[in-house]
């Protein structure tokens, strides 16, 4: 009868230990799974910025070519406008510098914008992969408690439910069960 009571004792140490690494089981995948979903963030959040990025570069290109288109026509127009008058000069020149100062102001206040425009772009995926980094530092991979302690007794607990279940134990066995229980639970 002792036998039964160990082998019930072992099998209920057995199943406290299963249960862990089950669960240790369960904990490294779900880790895993947020861990490729942070990664997968972060691939997006970096796939979008440099998206945004060549519109926003592509965008100042045509901002580029149209500030110089209406230069040319601008120039085009003045040279028209003047030719054969008898106006030339001083006022001419003047002219002339209003115009270039114009465009020259236009193309650094285009350069302007897209260097805020990446600025913030460059920031706010900053700010992203922060936030990911600090969801990642959140990911619980600490092993579950093993409770040495708990587990033995109710071991000692299940091989005592067995003999009493059973019934025909002498009362030394019956004694030495509750004695392991009561020590273990000290």
């Amino acid at each position: 009868m002792a036998l039964f009571m160990a082998a019930m004792a072992v099998g209920s140490l057995l199943s406290a230990n299963s249960a862990r690494n089950s669960q240790m089981k369960a904990q490294a995948a779900d880790a895993e799974l947020q861990r490729a979903r942070l990664q997968s963030a972060r691939t997006r959040g970096k796939d979008t910025l440099s998206t945004n990025t060549s519109r926003m570069r592509k965008a100042t290109q045509k901002r580029e070519i149209a500030i110089e288109s209406n230069r040319v026509q601008a120039e085009s127009k003045f040279d028209e406008t003047f030719a054969g008058s008898g106006i030339s000069g001083a006022s001419v020149n003047e002219l002339d510098r209003e115009i270039n100062s114009s465009v020259e102001k236009n193309k650094y206040e285009n350069i302007q914008a897209l260097d805020d425009q990446l600025s913030d772009a460059n920031k706010s995926y900053g700010d992203q992969l922060e936030d990911i980094n600090s969801q990642s530092k959140g990911i619980n991979t600490t092993a579950p408690r093993q409770d040495v302690l708990g587990d033995l007794t109710n071991a000692a607990s299940t091989a005592a439910s067995f003999g009493s279940a059973v019934g025909g134990l002498s009362k030394s066995k019956s004694k030495f069960a509750q004695g392991l229980s009561s020590f273990l639970s000290l």
